[in-house]
C-alpha cells in the first residue's frame, strides 16, 4: 500500500525515505531558491539538482515544488518558513538573449526613464515589432544597476489560454512556496509586499480579462514595478503606455546585415544588392521579426531573388529555429495570433480596411466599411487601434487618418478575399473616391480658395484614387472614368503628369462606355495630358470635341471651363482672335453663374493674351484684377497670376517687384504641390538673381529647373519660353562658360525641395 501524502500518519516513512541531501534541497526550495541558485549554493551541477527534485517529488507523491514544501511542512520534515534565513543570492530570472539588440538605443533610454517615474508600463505595438526583446534588454540593463535588489522576473504568458491561470504563472516564476490555494493573488501580494522587484508580464493581449492583476499587486506592494508587453494596453489606473515603433531604415538595414551574416558568413550589403535590400526592408515595414525571417533566407536566395519572392511575403517568411515559439516561426502565425483575438465584427472591419492603400480618413472608412457591420464603426476602429492592428495620426486639417502596416494590409486583403466581400468593398471604394475626386475637381481646375485643402487631401488619398481607378478599369469602368476626368487639374501643374499619361491609355479604350457628359470631361482631361507633353494641336482637337458635346448637354459651368481652356490653348498657339472669342464667352458665362474662381481664371488668361502680344500694361491690369478677386475668396490666397504678373514687372524694369512676386508664386506652388509652377517661379527668380549679382546661384536654379521638369515629364509653355530663354541669357552673360556649366550641373543634382529651400533662403536673407 502506498503512503497517503498529507495524512499526518506517515512522517517517519517520509523522513526515512528522503536522504539528508534531499531534505537540504527541500529547505532551500522552502526559502524560494531556484534550481540554479541551489546548485550555486551547494556547488553542484544544475542537472544534479533537477535529478534530486525528481526523487523528492516521487518519494513524496507530489507534482511540483510548491506541493513538496507544503507536504514537508505539514509532516514536520522542515522548520516553519520564518525560521529559515533568506537565501543571499541575487534573483534575476531573465531568459538569456543570444543575439544583440539592434536599433533601439533611443527606445531603451525612453523606456528606462518611464520606468523610473511610473510603476506600470505597457509596451504596445503590432506582432513582430520587438516588444519582448525591448523589454528584456531594458530589464538586463536594469539588472546591472542593482535597483531591483530582490530580483527581476520574466513571466511568459503566451502559452496560457485561460486568464484565470495568470496568477499561477506568476507564482511559478516567483517560486512562491507558501501558497493559499483559495486566494492566489493574496499569496503573491504577501510574497512581494516588502520586496523591490521588477515583474515583466510578456504577451498579455489575449488575457485581458485578467488585466486588473498588475494594478492589484501594485496597490499592495509598494516597491513593486510591472512592465507588460501586449498588442493592446491594459487600460487600468496608473498605466503608462509606450508604443514600440517599427525600425528606421538604417537600423533595419543593420539588423538585416547581422542576421544574414549569421547564416552566411561572407554576406555584405554592397552596391550590387543595396537597392534590393532597401526594397525588401520597405516591404517588411521595419518589423524586426519579418526582417529576421527574411535575412535567414539569404542562405538560399540573393537579395535580388528574395525581393521577387516577397510578393508572397506571408508565405516566404518562415523560420527554422526550433527554440523560437511556434507563433513566431512564421510571420503568418504571428498575424494569426493577433487576428484570432478579434471578435467577428472587429475581424470584418479589419478585413474591409485592408482595401485602403495608404490609409483612410474617418469619412472614407465610414463610406466603404460600415454597411452591415455588426459593430459600431467608432468602437471597431478603437478596438483595432488598441490591438495595434491599426495606427492613427492627424492630417494637416487635424482630422484622424488611419493606416495599416503593409504586412498587416496584405493579411487583411487575404481575409477579405476569403470572406467573399472583396468585390463589393472594392466597388464601394471606387464609388467613394469617384465622388471624392469630383468634390476636388473645381478647386484643382480653377485654383479656387479651397485649393490648399483639396491639394493636400488629394496628395494623401492618391494611393487610394489609383487603387480605385485600377480596379474600375477591369470591372465597373464608370467610377474610374469619373476619377480620371475629375483629376484633370493634376495632369498639368503637378508631379502626376506621367501618371496621367498612363491612365489616359487605359481610359481611351473604355470612354465609349461613359455617358456623354462624362465623355466631355474625359476629352477635356485628354487635352490637358496632351499639353503636358507639349502637343498643343492634339490638346486643341480633344478640347474642341469636349466643347461640342457640352454645347449639346447644356452644362453651363463645364462649358465655361472648356471655353476658357480652349482660350488658353489658342493663346499659346498664337491664335489670338479665336482665343479672345473663347475667353470672352467663358467670362460672360462665369459672371452669369457668379463663379468668382472661374472669373479669376479667365482674367488671368486674358492677361496672358495681352502679355504675349507685349501689351504689358493691359496684361498687368488683368493679372492684378485676377489676384484681387482670388484674395477676396476664403481660403488659399495665391494663383499662377502671381508668376505671370512677375514676368510683366520684369519686362517693365521693376525687378524688385518681380522678385517679390516670384517668391510669392513659389511659396504658393509649394503649398499646393504645383511642381510646374514651382519650376516656372524658380526660372523667374534665377533671371532676377542673375542681374542682381548672383549669377552662379541663378545657374544652379536653372539647372535644377531643367532636371525637375525632365523628371516629371513637363514641358515649358510657349508663353513662358521667352522668359525662360531670357533668364538663361542673362545668367550666361555674367559667367564664363566653365563656371556656368559647373553651376548648372550642381543645380541638376538638386531635388525640388532643395532648390526651393535654396531660393527662399536667399530671398529671406
Amino acid at each position: 500500500m502506498e503512503p497517503n501524502p498529507g495524512s499526518g500518519t506517515d512522517t517517519q516513512y517520509f523522513s526515512e525515505s528522503l536522504s539528508r541531501r534531499e531534505i537540504e534541497i527541500l529547505s532551500y526550495i522552502a526559502r524560494g531558491a531556484s534550481d540554479r541558485e541551489i546548485a550555486q549554493a551547494l556547488f553542484l551541477s544544475l542537472n544534479t539538482i533537477k535529478w534530486h527534485n525528481r526523487q523528492i517529488y516521487s518519494k513524496l507523491g507530489v507534482a511540483n515544488r510548491r506541493q513538496a514544501v507544503k507536504l514537508a511542512l505539514q509532516e514536520g520534515l522542515l522548520k516553519p518558513l520564518q525560521h529559515y534565513p533568506s537565501v543571499n543570492i541575487h534573483k534575476n530570472k531573465l531568459p538569456a538573449q543570444l543575439t544583440s539588440l539592434v536599433g533601439r538605443e533611443e527606445a531603451l533610454v525612453e523606456v528606462t526613464q518611464l520606468l523610473s517615474s511610473t510603476r506600470l508600463l505597457t509596451l504596445t505595438g503590432p506582432g513582430g515589432v520587438g516588444k519582448t526583446r525591448l523589454a528584456l534588454q531594458t530589464a538586463q540593463n536594469l539588472a546591472e544597476t542593482g535597483d531591483f535588489v530582490d530580483g527581476i522576473f520574466f513571466v511568459e504568458l503566451a502559452p496560457l489560454r485561460d486568464p484565470s491561470l495568470v496568477p499561477n504563472a506568476v507564482i511559478d516564476i516567483l517560486e512562491i512556496i507558501n501558497v493559499d490555494e483559495e486566494d492566489l493573488i493574496k499569496s503573491i501580494i504577501r510574497f512581494l509586499q516588502d520586496k523591490h522587484v521588477l515583474l515583466i508580464l510578456d504577451n498579455y493581449e489575449h488575457l485581458l480579462e485578467a488585466a486588473s492583476l498588475p494594478a492589484e499587486l501594485l496597490k499592495a506592494a509598494a516597491f513593486l514595478k510591472v512592465m507588460v508587453t501586449s498588442r493592446e494596453s491594459l487600460q487600468v489606473s496608473g498605466e503608462r503606455v509606450y508604443d514600440v515603433l517599427p525600425l528606421e531604415l538604417s537600423s533595419a538595414t543593420e539588423l538585416f546585415r547581422q542576421r544574414a551574416q549569421a547564416v552566411e558568413d561572407d554576406f555584405e550589403i554592397d552596391n550590387a544588392n543595396r537597392k534590393s535590400v532597401r526594397q525588401i526592408l520597405a516591404r517588411l515595414d521595419g518589423l524586426p521579426l519579418a526582417i529576421e525571417l527574411a535575412a535567414a533566407r539569404i542562405i538560399l536566395l540573393s537579395p535580388q531573388a528574395l525581393l521577387l519572392q516577397l510578393k508572397r511575403r506571408l508565405d516566404v517568411l518562415k523560420g527554422t529555429l526550433r527554440d523560437v515559439p511556434e507563433r513566431q516561426q512564421t510571420l503568418r502565425a504571428t498575424l494569426d495570433w493577433s487576428y484570432g483575438m478579434l471578435d467577428q465584427g472587429e475581424k470584418t472591419l479589419f478585413n474591409r480596411l485592408g482595401v485602403f492603400a495608404g490609409g483612410c480618413s474617418l469619412e472614407a472608412a465610414d463610406a466603404v466599411c460600415s454597411d452591415g457591420l455588426s459593430i459600431g464603426l467608432f468602437d471597431g476602429l478603437e478596438a483595432l487601434l488598441n490591438k495595434s492592428l491599426l495606427s492613427k495620426k492627424d492630417d494637416r486639417e487635424g482630422e484622424p487618418h488611419f493606416t495599416m502596416l503593409e504586412t498587416l494590409r496584405e493579411y487583411a486583403l487575404e481575409k477579405l478575399e476569403a470572406s467573399g466581400e472583396a468585390g463589393q468593398i472594392r466597388a464601394q471604394l471606387a464609388e467613394y473616391y469617384a465622388a471624392f475626386a469630383e468634390q476636388a475637381e473645381p478647386a484643382l481646375k480653377l485654383n479656387s480658395g479651397s485649393i490648399l485643402i483639396w491639394s493636400n487631401r488629394i496628395e494623401q488619398a492618391f494611393d487610394n484614387l489609383r487603387a480605385a481607378f485600377q480596379w474600375s478599369m477591369s470591372n465597373d469602368v464608370l467610377p474610374g472614368l469619373r476619377i480620371f476626368s475629375a483629376l484633370d487639374g493634376l495632369w498639368w501643374y503637378t508631379h502626376y503628369v506621367q501618371e496621367g499619361n498612363r491612365w489616359m491609355e487605359q481610359v481611351s479604350e473604355k470612354m465609349s462606355q461613359a455617358p456623354k457628359p462624362v465623355q466631355a470631361r474625359i476629352l477635356t482631361a485628354f487635352g490637358i495630358v496632351a499639353l503636358s507633353k507639349g502637343d498643343w494641336e492634339l490638346a486643341r482637337v480633344k478640347t474642341l470635341q469636349a466643347l461640342s458635346i457640352l454645347r449639346q448637354v447644356n452644362d453651363r459651368s463645364k462649358l465655361a471651363f472648356v471655353l476658357g481652356r480652349l482660350g488658353t490653348i489658342d493663346v499659346n498657339s498664337g491664335r489670338f482672335e479665336s482665343a479672345e472669342v473663347y475667353l470672352t464667352e467663358s467670362l460672360r458665362l462665369y459672371r452669369q453663374l457668379d463663379e468668382d474662381a472661374g472669373v479669376a481664371f479667365i482674367l488671368n488668361a486674358f492677361g496672358e493674351l495681352m502679355r504675349i502680344q507685349k501689351r504689358y500694361m493691359e496684361a498687368k491690369a488683368y493679372y492684378e484684377e485676377s489676384i484681387s478677386l482670388r484674395n477676396e475668396q476664403k481660403g488659399e490666397q495665391g494663383s499662377t497670376a502671381l508668376y505671370n504678373l512677375a514676368n510683366v514687372e520684369r519686362y517693365l524694369g521693376n525687378d524688385a517687384s518681380a522678385y517679390t512676386l516670384y517668391v510669392q508664386a513659389l511659396e504658393f506652388s509649394v503649398r499646393v504641390n504645383y511642381t510646374f509652377l514651382a519650376c516656372a517661379a524658380l526660372m523667374g527668380l534665377a533671371g532676377v538673381l542673375a542681374v542682381r549679382g548672383d549669377p552662379q546661384l541663378a545657374a544652379r536654379l536653372l539647372g535644377a529647373t531643367e532636371a525637375i521638369l525632365e523628371a516629371n515629364g513637363h514641358s515649358i509653355q510657349p508663353t513662358d519660353q521667352g522668359d525662360y530663354d531670357r533668364s538663361i541669357n542673362d545668367t550666361r552673360a555674367q559667367l564664363d562658360q566653365g563656371t556656368f556649366e559647373t553651376a548648372w550641373a550642381e543645380g541638376r543634382a538638386l531635388s525640388l525641395e532643395q532648390a526651393v529651400e535654396l531660393a527662399l533662403k536667399v530671398g529671406g536673407g
